[in-house]
């Protein structure tokens, strides 16, 4: 019954004290359940309790989408929830990361993305890694569709619209754009929390970044370029760029971009000098453990060094070598010979076909035999890179 849902609410269900119903926490409606649904948790607490807390939850929430800001309320409603016992607390955390994702999911005014984002941020304590990080990279991906998908459909029209980017005042809005959406999500990130939480951020992070550069590159080259009169396929810059404000937002997008790559950098950088020294760590605890892997490391790359210089140095592949060179030969020789001289071709012929039935069943053999050995590396490498894997991230 944990996993049960509300009919009409679409919430995980929170069970009674006495185990014998369930309650939606957000209407309120009882379910009645079998003995066969339902194991009693350790501890149980009465279920308006539970509605207590949700409650507290989306009011809180409520009042961030509002612009009043209550971290206070909504921490100490999550330090609440940290204290119920672990079933229960899953259950909460399941229905208010339904909640916080919904509301990254629905567009909104970009001035509502801080104080938003702030209210995620101070749910961290009720939160299990993984479901904080799935809420998180929902709000950064909202936060890209809300603030830079109006950038990047400006550009898909210009490029469809030729005659759009002879429009120098379209250009500079296009520019203006791509720096003030850029701003924003700059503005909107927590980089004092995201320092203490980086790894949790890192894949979403990177990836909105990746967008950030993406447009910046894509307005610089569309908006501050156009193609020549005679060659559409030359360009040259606009005759309008000495204009001061094109100029001035052009300096910005260019700053910007710098600052976007550092902060992307900052980010790889801090993330992998803290999963080396996590490995480090781990590694001076567990010397006899790398010892081994490296042994095994070693004598893997040995044994499929010697299973391809088995398939390159066969005798197979060495005697085709030498009927390959005396085939040359013959060829040379049946060549030079006149044409009166009709025994002496037909002895060479006799040679050359002969030296080709023999090249024929050794490459059968050589086929065969470099398929068991591919297919003997093939398992060797598969043990290799889990080896590798382990050594390079075994605690990452």
């Amino acid at each position: 019954m944990s996993s049960a849902r509300c009919p009409d609410c679409s919430v995980p269900l929170l069970m009674k004290m006495d185990g014998s119903s369930a309650v939606c926490p957000n209407c309120g409606r009882e379910f009645p359940c079998t003995e066969s649904e339902h194991t009693p948790p350790a501890t149980s607490i009465p279920s308006q309790r539970l509605v207590q807390l949700t409650s507290a939850f989306e009011d809180s929430l409520g009042q961030f989408l509002a612009q009043k800001c209550n971290t206070d309320a909504l921490l100490s409603c999550c330090q609440d929830v940290s204290q119920l016992p672990k079933s229960y607390q899953n259950i909460l955390s399941e229905r208010f990361a339904y909640d916080l994702m919904d509301a990254c999911r629905k567009k909104k005014p970009a001035k509502l993305w801080k104080p938003l984002l702030q209210g995620i941020m101070a749910t961290a304590p009720v939160f299990p890694e993984t479901q904080y990080q799935k809420v998180m990279c929902c709000a950064l991906t909202s936060i890209g569709n809300d603030l830079i998908s109006p950038v990047e459909q400006a550009l898909v029209n210009w490029r469809r619209h030729p005659e759009m980017q002879k429009n120098k005042a379209k250009a500079l809005e296009i520019l203006e754009s791509c720096n003030n959406a850029t701003r924003q999500v700059l503005d909107i990130l927590d980089w004092d929390f995201i320092s203490k939480h980086q790894e949790l951020f890192e894949n979403p992070l990177t990836e909105l970044f990746e967008r950030l550069n993406s447009i910046s590159w894509d307005v610089e080259s569309l908006t501050c370029l156009r193609p020549t009169a005679d060659n559409p396929r030359q360009y040259e810059q606009y005759p309008l760029l000495s204009n001061t404000s094109h100029i001035a937002q052009r300096s910005t997008l260019f700053q910007n971009r710098s600052i976007v790559d550092n902060r992307k950098y900052q980010l790889r950088h801090s993330c992998n000098r803290v999963r080396q020294q996590r490995k480090d760590t781990y590694w001076q605890a567990h010397p006899e453990q790398r010892a081994e892997l490296e042994n095994r490391w070693v004598e893997l790359r040995m044994n499929i060094a010697a299973l391809r210089r088995k398939i390159s140095l066969s005798p197979q592949i060495t005697r085709m070598q030498e009927i390959q060179n005396e085939l040359n030969q013959l060829a040379a020789e049946s060549a030079s010979l006149g044409l009166l001289q009709y025994r002496q071709k037909m002895e060479l012929r006799a040679r050359e076909t002969a030296l080709n039935e023999e090249f024929s069943r050794l490459d059968l053999q050589f086929n065969e035999l470099e398929k068991e050995t591919q297919n003997q590396i093939y398992v060797l490498q598969e043990e290799l890179d889990r080896v590798t894997k382990e050594l390079d991230g075994v605690v990452s």
